[in-house]
């Protein structure tokens, strides 16, 4: 039934493409943006598994067209790619790298700035003021929860919540780099 439920869909594409990322971060991603649907297209015009805008390919991919975002391991390397500078820039931080993902650098930027957040990550995730954000965020850490104890790791359980939230970034090599092949 799990398998159903939490599919393992383009895993090999996720693993090869995950820019550095643990790749079940991913497939929690992708369940919720796309449910594994690589044509999917949201109504503002995002795109495949990861759902990335066009523009924000483009920040990868330079002379990439809208309709190669539907190509599972483009839209893959694009969408880790992004994941990863936004983990980045949030120092690891689930929440706000997801909640970015979700609503936006501009959105999130301005939360931290007017929003008292503490070291309560729970109590953090209730703070974000767009209801659909905040709901993403909960289901793709539920998503996480579940792919790593489908894999076997529940070596999770036994951390503080808090630390549940950080999403370690791993080594890049150069073959992680978007292209369009």
């Amino acid at each position: 039934m799990h398998e159903a439920l939490f599919p393992d869909k383009f895993d090999k594409i996720v693993k090869q493409s995950n820019g550095g990322l643990d790749y079940r971060f991913i497939l929690s991603l992708i369940r919720q943006e796309s449910a594994f649907n690589k044509r999917a297209k949201s109504i503002v015009g995002a795109r495949g598994l990861m759902q990335i805008m066009p523009r924000t390919g483009r920040q990868f991919v330079r002379s990439l067209k809208a309709k190669q975002l539907y190509k599972p391991s483009l839209n893959v390397k694009i969408g880790s790619k992004f994941l990863r500078s936004l983990l980045k820039r949030f120092e690891g931080n689930f929440i706000f790298a997801l909640a970015s993902y979700n609503a936006g650098i501009g959105n999130v930027s301005r939360w931290l700035r007017n929003i008292p957040f503490s070291s309560d990550m729970l109590a953090n995730i209730e703070m974000i003021p767009f209801k659909e954000t905040r709901n993403y965020v909960k289901l793709i850490y539920r998503n996480y929860f579940f792919y790593r104890y489908k894999d076997g790791n529940t070596a999770s359980l036994d951390l503080p919540t808090n630390q549940t939230f950080n999403i370690p970034l791993l080594e890049m090599n150069s073959s992680s780099s978007p292209n369009g092949e």
